[in-house]
């Protein structure tokens, strides 16, 4: 029982202390780190496609698949600050899927929120969820 707290509190810490910006441009496959750090700003110079990582990897930056627990989630920004019209695009990685009626976009002057809730530990899943975008 001790060690399942000692985990949930370092879990929640891990959440507060890890969060930082990424910048990055055109097309790139995002790696866990950037994903969970919560913050991605992009300037494309063109329309871009920002790869999700693999489940597998989000979960092993989790603690590991034996840490992670199906329901667990976390929240990241894409924010396009692009001079131009050019959207960013979530694009999936393998044990990833995005909900049914995502927005999976961020276009030019806005910022888009996302949801991932692991889905399977065992056979690594997330489910990632769009949920709202706001000009800026």
């Amino acid at each position: 029982m001790f060690s399942n707290l000692f985990v949930t509190i370092l879990r929640c810490v891990y959440l507060f202390v890890t969060q930082t910006a990424t910048a990055l441009a055109d097309t790139v496959s995002l790696t866990p780190a950037q994903v969970l750090g919560g913050l991605i700003v992009g300037t494309p110079t063109a329309a871009a496609n920002y790869t999700l990582p693999t489940a597998a990897a989000i979960l092993d930056a989790m603690g590991g698949s034996g840490q992670a627990k199906v329901g667990d989630s976390f929240e990241f920004y894409i924010r396009n600050v692009s001079a131009g019209a050019y959207t960013i695009t979530l694009v999936t990685g393998t044990g990833i899927t995005l909900a049914a009626g995502n927005t999976n976009t961020a276009v030019q002057a806005n910022t888009r929120s996302f949801m991932g809730i692991v889905t399977g530990t065992v056979t690594p899943a997330i489910t990632i969820y769009s949920m709202c975008a706001s000009a800026h």
